[in-house]
């Protein structure tokens, strides 16, 4: 076998790979631009997913400092008042 079978056997076989994975994984390699749509869709929802998390954690730590602060104020008032 020479140099260049080789290559074009192992071209063919990776291409054949990679067209069998993306159709277990549901996507048609058929259409890329459909894929690139797919996948640009999936990042869009991520980073909406982390900007969500990230406003709730934070939300949470404000609540809880609010309360925190709430409840010495509270404290102080009630002390000053005996």
């Amino acid at each position: 076998m020479t140099e260049d079978q080789v290559r074009r056997i192992a071209s063919e076989a990776a291409s054949q790979a990679v067209l069998e994975t993306l159709t277990r994984l549901g996507l048609d390699a058929g259409e890329p631009l459909e894929v690139q749509r797919d996948m640009q869709h999936l990042r869009t929802w991520r980073t909406s997913v982390e900007q969500v998390q990230s406003k709730g954690v934070l939300t949470i730590v404000g609540l809880a400092a609010s309360g925190f602060i709430a409840l010495l104020v509270v404290g102080v008032k009630e002390i000053l008042h005996r």
